[in-house]
């Protein structure tokens, strides 16, 4: 009999150990890895151990009072030329809004390109215009102009850079569509080649071969607005805790980001550069600095 008890009361104690074990796995499985962001691995060329976090997760880290202003594109001409644009959108059916500055942004004039949606804008070239736009059919020409935007001519945008206006995972390059694997927040070309895409992480991708592969640059969470003036040198502007507008900068394409000078207004909507003078937009004021970001005025 004792033989008999003493083992039922082994099976009892062994099931009683086999079942704490399940919960404890159980209960480590729940568990969030504090160690590791709730990200989706993606393949890219060059570095493939980075991680691109999942868009869910995208802008509400840092500043959750930071206003979400209507995103603007901005570019500016080496003579300090503001063409600025509100995107409109092919999906909505609203149309985009394109104006130019001549006095640094102190007023605006409205240019009269009639499209629905602006892509891009570029003011690389002296005295020229470009701006990659979709018309109310939704097809996308790029539209130049030599007279300050008072005449635009549509041309093919087969040889351009610009993100497609259906799909925000989708850009198009000179050699066709490619998938940069994030949705994309903005779009940067340096040549027919190489390109900068800022997605709505706030990670920083690179292509050198007209986006048949990416790397993984860096990232900056939070990210609203972002300036590359070189593959290398980068400016941005994020919400912080302490600012707003804090101004960043990077000399390595988006590693490590640097802070700079902040902004004293909320609500970034856009950032241009021509290499010597940096605008921004924050709400409705427009900010310049001249000492790569580190002080703004407005003019």
């Amino acid at each position: 009999m004792r033989r008999t008890g003493s083992t039922v009361g082994l099976v009892l104690l062994v099931v009683c150990d086999i079942g704490l074990v399940v919960l404890a796995v159980r209960h480590v499985q729940s568990q969030p890895d504090g160690d590791t962001p709730a990200d989706v691995s993606v393949p890219v060329s060059g570095d493939p151990q980075r991680r691109i976090p999942s868009d869910r997760a995208t802008d509400e880290a840092t500043s959750e009072s930071a206003p979400r202003a209507a995103p603007l594109m901005m570019s500016i001409t080496e003579d300090g030329t503001i063409l600025r644009a509100v995107p409109g959108s092919c999906e909505t059916g609203d149309d985009a809004l394109v104006s130019r500055s001549t006095d640094d942004g102190a007023t605006f004039e409205q240019l009269t390109p009639r499209l629905t949606e602006v892509l891009r804008l570029d003011t690389s070239a002296d005295g020229l215009l470009s701006i990659v736009g979709a018309d109310e059919d939704c097809s996308v020409r790029n539209y130049t102009s030599t007279d300050e935007g008072n005449r635009w001519l549509p041309e093919s945008a087969d040889d351009q850079w610009y993100p497609d206006p259906s799909e925000r995972q989708v850009v198009h390059s000179p050699q066709g569509a490619v998938e940069p694997e994030c949705r994309v927040r903005s779009l940067t070309p340096i040549d027919e080649a190489a390109a900068r895409v800022t997605c709505l992480s706030g990670v920083m991708l690179g292509t050198a071969d007209a986006g048949q592969s990416w790397v993984v640059l860096g990232r900056l969470p939070n990210v609203r607005a972002v300036v590359y003036e070189s593959p290398g040198n980068a400016f941005a502007l994020a919400p912080t805790d302490d600012c707003e507008a804090q101004a960043y900068a990077t000399v390595d394409g988006g590693d490590d980001w640097e802070p700079a000078g902040c902004i004293p207004a909320r609500g970034i909507q856009g950032l241009a550069s021509n290499g010597a003078t940096m605008v921004a937009q924050v709400d409705d004021e427009i900010f310049q600095s001249t000492d790569n970001a580190q002080t703004w005025s407005r003019p």
